[in-house]
């Protein structure tokens, strides 16, 4: 019988699905992440079951949508049901040692769901001892340091300068761990997964990082289409007006985020290759979800459109995938536990508390009838309540509804790959299609949705005055979301005084964007309300609004 594989999740953090080179924007350097393209299996349909951080790493764990985990939004709260089984938890229960490092976003922080390690580096941490990134900053002389994966109030998606040296660059330390880990353990069964915080925003470049893309041919984004009920109004809150020059800096940090991810992944395969077990090692190479990046004169996830939802799935195992290529099927990340269980020849049935759960995902191995799926179409949802959409993708549309005003959107991505002509509000949707992704979409909805989302077999209509939303009151892809101006956007991990805390915020809040020169942030479109935000957030933490007001000259 074939040999049980080791498995390594390389797991990034908000990365579009067009930013490696040979799949998407050419003069990308990318090219461990291209190596693995022209090695393995490339999904070239692959999306996120649900676009936001929490939940779309549960649908992954778990193989189940956001009702069967509980997890729909990024709100702190516990599993629905502990006994699920996870993919750590059923790997480790078969022989397997089972280790996650960098970022797992799991609530509470050290909640394991299977996995014998965890060695963490979390965007906001909010203890030292919960956060083994921390600790090690710290032992290197760095544990004054606050905004240690970049600055989040104000300047989120800005190009900023990393705070701490490249050496220790959240980045390069999970390739580090990695590659230690693995020195220690590859001589027994593994699962290793590497969680990079990068290319999420903020963009915390090192210096010699800096103008890596400048002066290289980047596709410019998709032009402004904000369509109901998102505001398409030209607004500082989705960063229209912004100058070209700060657009540009914007995207090419983004995509040298992507570049030293691409590096940090290189050396942890090449390091499989050193140790000699490469072909053994069922390697993925996944996206939690993707960016807008300014599409549609959009920013962030949680949106049905293909630059947030669609993500970059790559396998790479030669005994399960012996020809490389490119695969169009349609897959998510409710894929990858039934694929793993399947590379294994593991059965749920060898603990029959599992009898009751089922794994919504199927297998993506070749010619493979365990776990069986039907991918003529995909179903993805997002939010609860008033925000709360789900849409529908199959070979040629996708359709969404939004339940705050029964808005539908539906996209002809074979004639409109780009998502600029949305046809519902154009009058140009053809109604037998209409009709058809609708019912299915529903069909899903019951079935596989939250209780009270639909009432006599219809949506819900959840409508608000007005039915058009600002983004400060509806911060989906809104480049400066109300949330990051909010206390919980502050680091707040150790002991300082407040007045100590609001001095180190300060100096780091300008420090980060000092290449810009002294007038950047005085000269930053932000929008007074969002400053209030601030202002607000900071007497709450015992700084000084006058100082921050001072220090944005607002």
């Amino acid at each position: 019988s074939q040999k049980r594989p080791n498995f390594l999740l390389l797991f990034v953090d908000q990365f579009r699905y067009d930013a490696i080179a040979s799949l998407g924007i050419n003069g990308l350097k990318t090219p461990n992440l291209d190596r693995l393209v022209s090695e393995g299996r490339a999904f070239t349909n692959a999306y996120s079951p649900n676009p936001i951080c929490v939940p779309a790493r549960h649908c992954l764990l778990t193989s189940r949508t956001s009702a069967g985990h509980g997890y729909v939004d990024n709100a702190c709260q516990s599993i629905a049901d502990s006994g699920l089984p996870t993919f750590p938890r059923v790997l480790a229960e078969n022989g397997y040692h089972t280790a996650a490092i960098g970022k797992c976003h799991f609530h509470p922080t050290r909640e394991h769901h299977g996995y014998n390690e965890l060695h963490l580096m979390e965007e906001i941490p909010a203890a030292i001892q919960d956060d083994q990134y921390l600790q090690f900053l710290k032992d290197h002389g760095h544990g004054e340091v606050r905004s240690i994966h970049g600055v989040r109030p104000v300047v989120y998606h800005e190009a900023q300068e990393s705070l701490v040296p490249e050496e220790l660059h959240g980045t390069n330390w999970v390739a580090d761990r990695s590659i230690a880990w693995l020195d220690e353990n590859c001589d027994r069964p593994f699962l290793l997964t590497c969680g990079w915080i990068a290319p999420h925003p903020p963009f915390n470049i090192p210096e010699d990082y800096q103008g890596m893309y400048r002066g290289i041919d980047l596709p410019e984004p998709a032009e402004r289409s904000r369509p109901a009920p998102f505001d398409n109004t030209p607004s500082d809150w989705y960063g229209d007006n912004d100058s070209d020059e700060e657009k540009r800096a914007i995207r090419e940090a983004y995509f040298t985020s992507v570049s030293m991810v691409d590096a940090a992944v290189g050396r942890v395969v090449a390091h499989l290759e050193k140790l000699g077990i490469l072909d053994d090692t069922f390697i993925v190479f996944f996206s939690d979800h993707g960016e807008m990046l300014q599409d549609k004169g959009f920013y962030q996830k949680a949106l049905p459109l293909d630059s947030a939802a669609k993500i970059p799935f790559v396998i790479r195992h030669p005994a399960s995938f012996q020809q490389p290529e490119k695969d169009a099927r349609l897959v998510d990340l409710l894929d990858l536990f039934p694929t793993m269980l399947d590379a294994a020849g593991i059965d749920l049935s060898y603990k029959p508390a599992y009898a009751k759960y089922s794994l919504q995902g199927g297998s993506l191995l070749p010619g493979s009838t365990a776990f069986p799926r039907d991918r003529s179409s995909l179903w993805m949802e997002c939010l609860r309540g008033q925000r709360r959409w789900v849409a529908l993708r199959d070979d040629r549309y996708k359709y969404a509804y939004f339940y705050d005003g029964a808005f539908e959107w539906l996209y002809d991505l074979q004639e409109d790959p780009q998502e600029l002509n949305e046809l519902v509000s154009a009058g140009r949707a053809p109604s037998a299609v209409l009709e058809k992704l609708r019912a299915e979409c529903l069909k899903n909805e019951i079935e596989f949705g939250f209780p009270g989302s639909t009432e006599n077999g219809q949506f819900k209509k959840l409508a608000k005055d007005p039915a058009v939303h600002a983004p400060d009151d509806w911060d989906s892809g809104a480049k400066m979301p109300f949330w990051i101006f909010a206390a919980g956007s502050f680091p707040h991990f150790g002991k300082m005084s407040p007045k100590r805390e609001s001095e180190t915020f300060l100096k780091e809040l300008k420090e980060s964007v000092a290449h810009y020169g002294e007038d950047f942030l005085t000269g930053l479109p932000i929008p007074e309300k969002a400053v209030n935000f601030l202002l607000e957030s900071c007497e709450s933490l015992g700084g000084s609004p006058e100082d921050f007001r001072a220090a944005l000259k607002k």
